[in-house]
């Protein structure tokens, strides 16, 4: 396929008209294409007015995506048209990012995103390396840990010692660094994704009255349906109460709040003594220096275009998004001068290099970079 048949059937494909088997071309074909500065000429057209009709694009898909009803049916859908818009916009852009004035070939290293990596701790402290190469690991007392195609490791109790299997106060913690990110499924069902610099804390059983677990970081659940058994997610003071249901939990230390955001089924949100009862498409923040509660329709393709390999930004604060990149690349992010009034907009993979959504920082948001090991400077 050529980049002129590409970009039809781009077309064709964003106005739903594509046939499965376009799709499946565009699917195969979607990372391949790349420009360099020798390809671009007058004819193409100016290349900023050209990114900002691509941002525009791929913010009005999320805004109309985050309308439905049902994420996950039109999840990969979205996810994949967005990849798309961009994949169809780097044709117009610069993609020869070796020719950077802030980077050569002789210092740089590529700075690659978050893979399957987390820290197992036990129950007596002793802390095991998880990784993408491991597929099955026996633990303490019997358990058994076995990773799935689709990734998530799942807990075994069936070899659990008998006079162990009602004991609670037993915990393991998973824990993934910078860099990094897990997903695992617990004891009763309820599946766990970690983000980077996250962690959960869980009992080896949950044969009380409730589940409960808590969590540092960020986390999206979905929890297996047990009206005996509230599950509960404990989070920088908050609580999440909850039957069945999916949600992200939002609750990094350095942003001084919690944010849940509910996608199917209800939970209710106490913080302070205070507490809301959430529905779905809706979301909930506290912040942790403050006793209120605020309430609002959420946006549901950002609160978990992490999991879904995304990053999204709807004109947010460059410190804000510093900090997401810093998780999950595990670099430094240095701010210069006055680029934190700055605000940027726009969709990229999670799993492409660093560079790729720095340049679209450059063109869309009027800052510089320069990377030097794994310390990334942004400057005007």
């Amino acid at each position: 396929m050529n980049r002129e048949e590409f970009i039809r059937l781009s077309e064709k494909y964003l106005s739903g008209k594509a046939t499965v088997e376009e799709q499946e071309q565009l699917k195969a074909y979607n990372d391949q294409i790349q420009l360099d500065n020798d390809s671009w000429n007058e004819g193409m057209g100016d290349r900023e007015e050209i990114y900002y009709e691509i941002s525009n694009a791929v913010s009005s898909s999320v805004a109309a995506s985050s309308r439905r009803k049902r994420f996950f049916r039109y999840s990969f859908p979205i996810a994949a048209s967005l990849l798309i818009i961009l994949s169809v916009g780097m044709l117009f852009l610069n993609r020869n990012i070796s020719r950077n004035k802030q980077i050569t070939k002789a210092s740089y290293k590529p700075v690659l995103p978050a893979e399957d990596k987390a820290y197992l701790t036990l129950s007596d402290g002793k802390k095991i390396l998880l990784d993408s190469t491991q597929n099955n690991l026996t633990t303490e007392f019997g358990i058994k840990l076995h990773k799935e195609k689709d990734g998530l490791l799942v807990y075994n109790l069936s070899g659990l010692k008998e006079q162990l299997s009602v004991d609670e106060t037993l915990y393991h913690v998973i824990s993934t660094p910078k860099g990094g990110r897990y997903s695992i499924v617990l004891a009763d069902g309820s599946k766990v994704w970690l983000n980077a610099s996250s962690s959960i804390r869980f009992p080896l059983a949950f044969n009380g009255h409730q589940r409960k677990v808590q969590l540092i970081g960020e986390g999206y659940f979905e929890v297996a349906k047990n009206k005996e058994k509230p599950f509960i997610v404990e989070a920088s003071g908050t609580e999440v109460k909850v039957l069945g249901t999916h949600f992200n939990v939002s609750a990094y230390a350095e942003d001084g709040l919690v944010k849940t955001t509910l996608l199917e089924g209800s939970v209710r949100f106490e913080h302070k003594g205070s507490s809301v009862l959430l529905t779905p498409g809706y979301a909930a923040t506290a912040k942790l220096a403050e006793e209120d509660i605020s309430t609002q329709r959420a946006d549901i393709q950002e609160a978990v275009s992490w999991k879904n390999g995304l990053f999204i930004f709807h004109d947010e604060n460059i410190a804000a998004v510093a900090h997401k990149i810093s998780r999950w690349y595990d670099v430094e992010v240095v701010l210069e001068g006055d680029v934190r009034d700055k605000e940027f907009g726009g969709a990229v993979s999670r799993f492409k290099e660093i560079t790729e959504i720095l340049e679209m920082m450059k063109l869309a948001g009027g800052i510089n970079y320069k990377i030097e090991g794994r310390r990334v400077t942004i400057m005007n």
